[in-house]
């Protein structure tokens, strides 16, 4: 019993410790939540769902019979719906995902239901941008010929990062939008690396020549939705498919006597040519590590074919023909050709990437060297 009393009277205390602090009455300082200037902080209530209404939308993937969704797909998609919910200025939005297929968006206070499912469920503008000599860097958001309000939408979201837009409301020319895929693929190369292999469309094979072949060198901006997701450096023109590469390997990788680089490697074959008695014939083999660009040094094959003539500025040229076969797909087939009439020099190259159509060639112009001279006997 008495126990029961002890209770009821701090229950009693309690409750009139509250209907004070809630009374518009004076209170000390102490009871007075206040920021460093010693005025009042006001609370602010936003209200959810529940209470104010508004609208949810569940969005499920279709996933084809007989295939399964690639890791990450949905936590891919998942950002993109949250990008385009920032953009509608949803104040206490909430997107997450369900099971392995389903994303859910709680949208509180929309008025317009209808246009936030048809922005949420849009499909992706993918876009390859021209960045007009900026330095544009995965994950800026950016304005594009496509996307003129990208910027400001964002923006316009909650907890917007103004570092997220360096270049503000500029406009970025839209190359090429993603009607020019047939397919995309990423994946693994045989040093672990991953790259993303496409096919182009018939028409987009010439418009993604046209615009590579006149800005070798320069970065291409692949966007979507107004985010860039990567600025890969153009290094040669491409037509019909490509490979976009990340960043190489850190690992440490031995080179052997011999080893070259993918421009020497060229010299060096001549010199092994020459150093050879009665130079290449047809069914020789050279091997020769050559070291790439991304970290990795590999073994390169090449196999004499035989003899062949060619016609060059200076007439006609018995040159040998040497092939270097691609070692995986997306790689480039290798020929060159040494004339051993001048010393086994290269007067011809060729490129091919396999699979493939186009390739390029490389001639001798003007007069071929002359033949080095013999060297002088031993003593």
């Amino acid at each position: 019993m008495r126990n029961t009393t002890i209770s009821l009277i701090f229950i009693a205390l309690l409750t009139a410790l509250a209907v004070y602090i809630v009374l518009p009455v004076p209170h000390p300082d102490w009871l007075v939540r206040s920021d460093q200037s010693g005025k009042p902080t006001p609370l602010e209530l936003k209200l959810g769902l529940d209470l104010q209404g508004g609208t949810q939308v569940m969005l499920e993937a279709d996933v084809p019979e007989g295939r399964e969704l690639q890791a990450g797909a949905m936590d891919t998609a998942k950002n993109i719906v949250e990008r385009r919910v920032n953009g509608l200025g949803v104040s206490e939005a909430v997107v997450q995902s369900q099971g392995e297929t389903r994303i859910t968006a709680e949208l509180p206070g929309v008025n317009n239901p209808d246009q936030a499912i048809e922005t949420i469920r849009s499909t992706g503008q993918l876009e390859f941008v021209d960045p007009q000599g900026a330095n544009l860097r995965q994950g800026m958001i950016i304005n594009t010929t496509n996307k003129p309000t990208a910027v400001q939408n964002f923006v316009a979201g909650p907890n917007a990062d103004p570092a997220m837009t360096p270049y503000g409301e500029q406009l970025f020319t839209t190359a090429m939008t993603g009607d020019v895929l047939r397919t995309a693929l990423s994946r693994q190369d045989q040093y672990g690396q991953w790259e993303i292999g496409f096919e182009l469309t018939g028409d987009g094979a010439d418009q993604f020549y046209n615009y590579t072949s006149s800005h070798i060198g320069q970065q291409m901006a692949i966007v979507l939705d107004g985010v860039v997701l990567s600025a890969p450096v153009i290094n040669a023109a491409i037509r019909d498919q490509g490979v976009i590469s990340f960043s190489g390997s850190t690992r440490a990788v031995p080179l052997f006597n011999g080893a070259q680089d993918r421009v020497s490697v060229l010299w060096q074959l001549a010199a092994i040519a020459q150093a050879r008695t009665g130079g290449l014939k047809g069914g020789d083999h050279v091997r020769v590590q050559v070291a790439g660009t991304r970290g990795q040094a590999e073994e390169w094959r090449f196999e004499v074919t035989g003899t062949e003539r060619l016609g060059l500025d200076s007439g006609p040229v018995d040159a040998v023909h040497l092939v270097r076969e691609p070692a995986r797909p997306y790689d480039q087939r290798v020929e060159l050709w040494l004339a051993p009439q001048a010393g086994h020099v290269p007067v011809a190259l060729r490129f091919t990437p396999v699979p493939g159509k186009a390739s390029s060639s490389f001639w001798l112009r003007g007069a071929l060297p002359p033949a080095p001279s013999p060297p002088p006997p031993a003593p």
